[in-house]
């Protein structure tokens, strides 16, 4: 009887404590939403800077590129660190580094030498920092959120980061309209990534018991890294599902990098157009958020993924065959293409953080994140001399049709689409190397 009483208060603090945790977690979430927004709108307006004053289809595949490069070559190994190093802090002092690239930036157009190269090289910088926020930020949310509303949590932030993402060129194209100089609208970037982290500091994040292997040794370091890779090919079914992820993140490259200059150049469009239409496609996003949140638990959790695929490249095609200046009918391809993008992002991310042990979580995180981004540099890279050789148009008809064909086979041929949610993840454990 005592042992069953100290059980259930054992459960009950257990309980108290997930709680506590959960509603930590908000304040930090909502800090994080908020930043996301100032982002997002000075994004925006650096991207439509870029695209009238170049013109350049090779620039803005160029600017793209740099600043994917350290998620391929600094992530994997920063996830290693980030498993060691404090999770707060690191988050803290990440947002503090992008925040100051962004007074950088401002500091060189005062000056008078902000240019285009200047930009490429600070968002280099940023997406160095950013290879160490998002592993950290991710561990985070596996350790204050409780595995059975994960699904949900993630289709929230989902719901909330694409509300974000389409208020963002809505509030740039504003703000453009009435505030000549860029530099002046940067500062939004500042003032939210400081909002962001006064929230952050006040959230208490549960602690990881320290490991007792040292980390700082080579032999170590290489064992963990090894592990990661280790611990994805136990999760049956995860490499396929990676694989596809890894394509489309190729192939949905050359609409991200150019479609700026796609209504700017193609169809004489101004940054009011170019905001209508971004807005359509983060309003899809926004009612595809609230699709995937709207159900505690997603059963079949694969084929959602594929059909979320399968509704992008659909909405593509629209949007490459759209009439000139017809940007309503552009509308409709984004409110079609871009609904399924938080499904198949909510499945994956709830697949990989339901699968992967929290001790784990950096590391695995990380190369994950390495794994289906690896091919969006050569996709963003290839996009501008490719633009340049056949049209816009023709590029972005090209990789919607690739898409649906690569989703089609996926569907009738692979044995994913037949697997239960229970499948995932069996028996995966943390092996800790042995060091001599």
């Amino acid at each position: 009887m005592s042992t069953e009483l100290d059980n259930t208060n054992e459960k009950s603090k257990l309980s108290e404590l997930e709680t506590q945790n959960y509603r930590q977690f908000k304040r930090l979430w909502f800090g994080q939403i908020i930043s996301i927004l100032g982002s997002e709108i000075v994004q925006f307006a650096l991207i439509w800077w870029i695209t009238i004053e170049t013109e350049s289809a090779f620039l803005l595949s160029l600017s793209m590129f740099l600043a994917f490069i350290p998620a391929i070559i600094i992530g994997p190994f920063a996830g290693v660190l980030v498993d060691k190093w404090d999770k707060k802090k690191l988050v803290v002092i990440t947002d503090l580094l992008q925040a100051l690239t962004t007074v950088m930036l401002i500091l060189s157009f005062y000056l008078g030498f902000g240019s285009i190269w200047y930009i490429i090289g600070l968002n280099f910088l940023r997406a160095v920092f950013q290879s160490f926020h998002s592993p950290a930020l991710m561990t985070i949310v596996s350790l204050m959120v409780p595995k059975e509303k994960l699904t949900r949590i993630n289709g929230i932030s989902q719901l909330f980061t694409a509300l974000s993402q389409m208020l963002g060129p809505i509030f740039g194209a504003l703000l453009m309209s009435v505030i000549p100089r860029i530099e002046n609208i940067l500062w939004v970037d500042v003032i939210t990534f400081l909002f962001a982290i006064i929230l952050l500091i006040k959230v208490k994040i549960p602690k990881i018991e320290p490991e007792v292997k040292d980390l700082q040794s080579e032999q170590a370091f290489k064992a963990k890294f090894k592990e990661g890779f280790q611990i994805i090919r136990n999760v049956k079914g995860l490499t396929t599902i990676l694989f596809l992820a890894m394509l489309a993140n190729f192939l949905l490259m050359p609409i991200n990098t150019q479609f700026s200059l796609f209504i700017y150049r193609d169809h004489s469009g101004t940054e009011m157009d170019m905001a209508f239409v971004s807005a359509g496609m983060q309003f899809a996003i926004v009612a595809g958020a609230i699709a995937s949140s709207a159900k505690k638990e997603w059963k079949n959790k694969v084929n959602i993924f594929l059909l979320g695929i399968l509704f992008t490249f659909i909405g593509i095609a629209i949007i490459a065959l759209t009439p000139y200046q017809q940007f309503w009918v552009m509308f409709v391809g984004s409110l079609i293409g871009f609904f399924g993008v938080p499904l198949l992002q909510t499945m994956l991310r709830t697949i990989i953080q339901v699968t992967i042990p929290p001790e784990a979580m950096g590391r695995v995180g990380s190369i994950l994140r390495f794994m289906t981004s690896v091919a969006m540099p050569l996709g963003i890279i290839l996009s501008g001399p490719i633009a340049d050789l056949i049209g816009i148009q023709y590029l972005f008809l090209s990789a919607a049709i690739l898409g649906i064909i690569v989703v089609g086979l996926t569907y009738a041929f692979s044995p994913i689409r037949h697997m239960n949610d229970s499948e995932f993840g069996k028996n995966i454990t943390v092996v800790e190397p042995i060091e001599a």
